[in-house]
């Protein structure tokens, strides 16, 4: 019963929060009031046709791509906080939700939310896994299936979402070899990551994206995201109680060996060129904190544990303050 009740609460967040969100009473995004909702069922570029038709998903002539992205953005991370047997799951789903970057995300960088949306839904499959005996050659090819469908979505819905399914699919090779070379340190592997993504944020054609260079947001989130998401590791990494946990939990580990590639391609000179492309990477730094912090809370911690909830607090308190900073 009790549980029952608990899916119910959820189930009313995941459709009343992305009402509220869509029919603008927080606020509207100048994306979708001045693109998306003027571009009914568009593929927008052919490289983002997913996230484009989501984003202008137009039935009847009633715009709801709106509603389809905030929605499967709240599903997929309260989805991923009950999994993980995360405690005050509906409460956590709202303030991630309300957070920056996902309320931008759900509610003007609508391609950019789709791509947050299946990333979490494809950590979600991955959790899933760990309970399951892949020995079977149909699991195993089912899996393959699953995984490739979701990077291949997430893929076209936007720029991000392509980085996001590099750098997962960069973190799976680096952990096979890992593996096969019995090289398990987690330190150098989050590191090693880094200098990869910052390798890969050189080797970008920065004649692709001429018109982002020089343009610079009124207010620059990312260098506060970067030496907030350092803190935090920081903090994580000086506690064995937190430190275990990150380690012993490879859907969690995982999240930070794409954060730290992340962080590498933040700091690339492309990046730094443009706020507004630094930010867009930075914007899974946010989501490792947003996502890891309440499965560090569920867990009982002796004496260190009110530190990560002022953190998390703190956190949210800021990216409310930076959505108001940017004026979205």
């Amino acid at each position: 019963m009790i549980y029952s009740s608990l899916k119910l609460r959820l189930n009313l967040l995941r459709f009343g929060l992305p009402y509220i969100l869509s029919a603008g009473i927080i606020g509207k995004g100048i994306d979708v009031t001045q693109s998306y909702i003027k571009a009914p069922n568009s593929i927008w570029t052919p490289a983002d046709f997913i996230g484009g038709l989501a984003s202008t998903l137009t039935i009847s002539g009633i715009y709801v791509g709106v509603y389809v992205v905030s929605f499967l953005l709240l599903f997929s991370i309260s989805q991923f906080y009950f999994s993980n047997a995360t405690k005050y799951p509906i409460l956590f789903s709202a303030l991630a939700l309300l957070s920056w970057p996902c309320f931008l995300g759900a509610t003007n960088t609508l391609r950019q939310g789709m791509a947050l949306a299946v990333f979490v839904l494809l950590l979600n499959y991955r959790s899933s896994l760990m309970d399951l005996n892949l020995k079977s050659k149909q699991l195993i090819y089912k899996h393959i299936s699953i995984s490739s469908l979701l990077l291949f979505i997430l893929y076209f819905t936007h720029q991000f979402g392509r980085m996001l399914a590099g750098a997962y699919c960069i973190a799976l090779v680096v952990n096979f070899v890992s593996r096969k070379l019995q090289f398990i340190n987690q330190y150098l592997r989050l590191l090693a990551l880094s200098i990869l993504g910052l390798f890969a944020g050189n080797s970008i054609n920065a004649s692709n994206y001429d018109r982002y260079v020089g343009f610079e947001n009124s207010f620059n989130v990312s260098y506060a995201l970067i030496i907030f998401f350092l803190l935090f590791n920081a903090l994580i990494f000086s506690y064995p109680s937190y430190r275990n946990l990150l380690f012993s939990r490879p859907v969690i580990f995982i999240i930070f060996e794409i954060a730290w590639f992340s962080l590498g391609v933040s700091l690339s000179p492309l990046m730094i060129s443009s706020s507004i492309l630094q930010e867009r990477v930075a914007w899974i730094l946010a989501l490792t904190m947003i996502l890891t912090t309440p499965c560090l809370i569920s867990f009982k911690i002796k004496a260190d544990f009110i530190i990560v909830p002022f953190i998390y607090t703190a956190f949210c308190m800021l990216s409310l303050a930076f959505v108001g900073f940017k004026n979205i």
